[in-house]
């Protein structure tokens, strides 16, 4: 029986998206799935900036954020 992970999906400012994954999927291949293109923004995984090949885990929360003007 696979392992499924429940994760969400979002842009700030837009709805959620609830999607069921399987196997491994990073950051870079929910959004994909998703449809949102990062335009001058970041990608925050439970509230913390993630990198696009992070490996997504049951209940993450990606949100896309516009960078912060002035970050380090």
């Amino acid at each position: 029986m696979p392992n499924h992970k429940l994760v969400k999906v979002g842009k700030l400012g837009e709805s959620v998206q609830e999607y069921s994954l399987t196997n491994g999927e990073t950051v870079a291949d929910l959004l994909e799935m998703a449809s949102i293109e990062l335009e001058n923004e970041e990608v925050q995984r439970n509230g913390q900036r993630v990198e696009l090949d992070s490996v997504l885990e049951n209940g993450d929360i990606v949100m896309v954020v516009p960078k912060v003007a002035g970050a380090l």
